[in-house]
């Protein structure tokens, strides 16, 4: 998944986004799920299916989603061994960035049946086989990057129009929309719900930060020279995924919620993008162009046995990882 955020900023020269055609006009360049609720397991567990503290330790991880650039893109899900690939969106919809729900049961995307670099994307949610597919938005700003919430009955997602970009959340049969906070990309709620990591530009800079779920105590987590973007809390709430492009190209980093103990992960001469959890915490799901093309890879949390998921032509994107519960 990959950051769009400002509208009013440019994509960097010879990136995919610059080789598509202007779809995306601003500068954020990729983006890590954050997909927040999906991985706020125990939370999702307590408050969405009012199981006991034995049942947080039977989830598993399930399929990994992700989006193909087929022209247009659609979404598809793979099992972390590469098998069983299958695609869920149909051709006249242009779909993007598939966020598996808290119970694993549904995938919140944005999408648009409009073709060209003036799309106008709006959320959609659908069930984990493609089916009862149901769009949430229809405002004329572009809404991307979905995110469940812990608990799973509300979403969040990115506003993007000419006024900026700005971090709103909702039911999730789209009611009660309303905007929480502003100047603020791709959000991640914290497991137990109470802070909120995100995106933004307000410094002059593209970087992490971290506010308290009501918006208030706002606080500047990475401070390096280079754009720092797209943050997913792990599932136990004592780790950030990050990219970052402090070392000349996009790499995963990890810190401690307060933004101390920032660390590398991957480290070849491509770019690596876009990181989310495994349910279970143990593994990362992330983007690596190291092949030619983006394709989907994991690794461990502490950045070995990193492998390659999808072999395809095509340009891919890893989203996120779906939790199974037994």
């Amino acid at each position: 998944m990959r950051l769009v955020g400002y509208t009013s900023a440019k994509p960097t020269t010879g990136s995919r986004e610059s080789r598509e055609g202007g779809e995306r006009t601003s500068r954020w360049r990729c983006k890590g799920l954050m997909r927040p609720g999906t991985l706020a397991l125990a939370l999702a567990v307590l408050t969405a299916g009012g199981a006991s503290a034995s049942a947080m330790k039977e989830v598993r991880n399930g399929k990994i989603a992700f989006w193909s650039d087929l022209g247009p893109a659609a979404i598809f899900v793979v099992n972390p061994d590469g098998s069983g690939e299958r695609r869920l969106t149909e051709p006249t919809l242009r779909a993007k960035d598939g966020v598996w729900s808290p119970d694993g049961k549904r995938i919140a995307f944005y999408g648009s049946a409009d073709e060209g670099g003036d799309a106008n994307f709006d959320i959609f949610v659908m069930n984990a086989d493609g089916s009862g597919r149901r769009r949430l938005t229809s405002n004329p700003a572009r809404d991307i990057f979905p995110a469940w919430l812990p608990g799973g009955r509300r979403i969040g997602f990115t506003r993007e129009s000419r006024g900026g970009s700005d971090t709103w959340v909702m039911n999730d049969d789209g009611t009660q929309a309303r905007r929480l906070l502003t100047n603020a990309v791709g959000a991640s709620w914290s497991p137990n719900g109470r802070r909120i990591v995100f995106t933004s530009l307000r410094k002059g800079n593209v970087d992490v930060y971290v506010v308290a779920a009501d918006g208030s105590g706002r606080r500047r987590l990475t401070r390096s020279a280079a754009d720092d973007e797209a943050p997913s809390w792990s599932p136990n709430g004592r780790r950030i995924a990050f990219t970052s492009f402090r070392n000349g190209q996009a790499e995963i980093y990890v810190m401690a919620p307060n933004g101390r103990a920032q660390r590398r992960l991957t480290r070849n001469s491509a770019r690596d993008y876009g990181s989310a959890w495994s349910p279970d915490g143990r593994k990362l799901v992330f983007t690596s162009s190291r092949s030619g093309r983006g394709q989907v890879y994991v690794m461990n949390a502490d950045g070995k046995a990193q492998r390659r998921v999808t072999h395809s032509r095509r340009d891919e994107d890893a989203d996120t990882w779906q939790p199974v519960f037994r």
